[in-house]
Parts: structure tokens; C-alpha cells; sequence
């Protein structure tokens, strides 16, 4: 078995355990956009809120990537996550 991947240059790598099953994930960081208004300020596009956009899971130590086969909801608590630790990294 191979070891980890490195990060990919420009993504985030965060280490978290679900499971019991320790997993280094490689993540995308996608910034907040604001919507476009009108001239009266009218909204003609929703506002986006920053986010983390998992792009790879694998069980630490090995280059075994669990991302294919696995749930919504981890992928969901993941990213929240990592996104929370993000920020409180960066001024």
C-alpha cells in the first residue's frame, strides 16, 4: 500500500476521525460571492456563502481514497469542519 497523497497545490488538507477511521482530506476552498442587484437594489441573484468542497477522504497512511463510498452526511460534516477550522486559521 502506498502512503497518503500529498495535498494538491491550492487545496486545503484537514486530518479528522469518523468512525474510529482516522482520514486525511484534501479540500477546495470556494469563496463567498455576492449576488448582483438592481439599480434600486433589488436582488437579481442569490448571495453564496463561502464554503469547503471535499475533493478526496483517505484513511491516514494508505492511498485508500473513501470518498466514492461515502455518505452525504460525512461529506456535509466534513466540509463544515473543515471550513470552521479554516477560518479560524486565516486573519
Amino acid at each position: 500500500m502506498n502512503p497518503t497523497p500529498n495535498c494538491p497545490l491550492g487545496s486545503y488538507e484537514y486530518e479528522v476521525t469518523l468512525c474510529d477511521v482516522d482520514l486525511v482530506c484534501h479540500l477546495d476552498y470556494v469563496p463567498a460571492e455576492s449576488g448582483s442587484t438592481g439599480s434600486l437594489g433589488d436582488p437579481y441573484e442569490s448571495d453564496y456563502p463561502d464554503e469547503m468542497d471535499l475533493v478526496a477522504a483517505y484513511v491516514a497512511g494508505t492511498d485508500v481514497d473513501l470518498l466514492p463510498v461515502l455518505a452525504s452526511t460525512f461529506m456535509d460534516h466534513i466540509e463544515r469542519l473543515a471550513l470552521a477550522n479554516f477560518k479560524d486559521k486565516t486573519p
